[in-house]
């Protein structure tokens, strides 16, 4: 299992580094775990932008904010403090089932209506909906969660970011190239593993439905 220290050490590596860092928040750092304490989260959130990984994937009913100038929306809600990115917005109707039981209609995970228009703005989302079912991208993604393909990709992908500091001139250009295409292989790599843990479900939607 990856932690941020061995894929540190991954990354150091594709430039030739020593790539022996023990630790990357020591009292007294070195140049490499200086680098990688800087670069590493910021490579991880883009990288976590790149794509609506499953791993990274959360559904969540978020409150309304009954206070605030909805700008020409029905409603506005509080998106979840770890929001990086919204996949879709969907409107979440509680309702009991035969067994008395609290499910979800019209949101997830079994059904699958139209989904919503929606707007985010400083940590808000604007949407006509009535009570807002979100499925978002999390920024507070345990290590441990990466996928083996998304760590190879998260690994080229942060030595790119640390090539212009580690290695100078044209070598550095040509490497820094060269790494950038490692990392797209890489990304598609992982961006197919990741969409075959997907399962796509037909739906029917009324006409009626799609009317509203």
């Amino acid at each position: 299992m990856a932690d941020v220290v061995s894929i540190c050490n991954l990354a150091l590596s594709y430039l030739g580094d020593s790539a022996n860092m023990v630790a990357i928040n020591a009292p007294e750092k070195s140049t490499q775990a200086e680098l990688c304490s800087r670069l590493y989260p910021t490579a991880v959130s883009a990288l976590l932008d790149m794509h609506d990984w499953s791993f990274a994937t959360k559904r969540k009913v978020i409150p309304e904010l009954s206070d605030e100038d909805s700008f020409g929306w029905r409603k506005v809600f509080k998106l979840p403090s770890d929001t990086l990115r919204i996949i879709s917005v969907k409107d979440y109707i509680p309702q009991l089932s035969d067994r008395r039981i609290a499910c979800w209609i019209g949101a997830f995970p079994d059904h699958d209506p139209v989904e919503a228009d929606f707007e985010v703005k400083d940590a808000k989302l604007y949407s006509d909906v009535n009570s807002a079912a979100v499925e978002y991208i999390s920024s507070n993604v345990d290590v441990s969660r990466f996928t083996p393909t998304f760590v190879v990709a998260l690994s080229y992908f942060l030595a790119h970011q640390l090539v212009g500091a580690r290695v100078k001139g044209k070598e550095g250009q040509a490497l820094a190239q060269s790494l950038y295409k490692q990392f797209q292989i890489a990304l598609s790599t992982a961006k197919t593993k990741d969409a075959s843990q997907r399962q796509d479900r037909i739906h029917f939607v009324p006409s009626w439905i799609k009317a509203r």
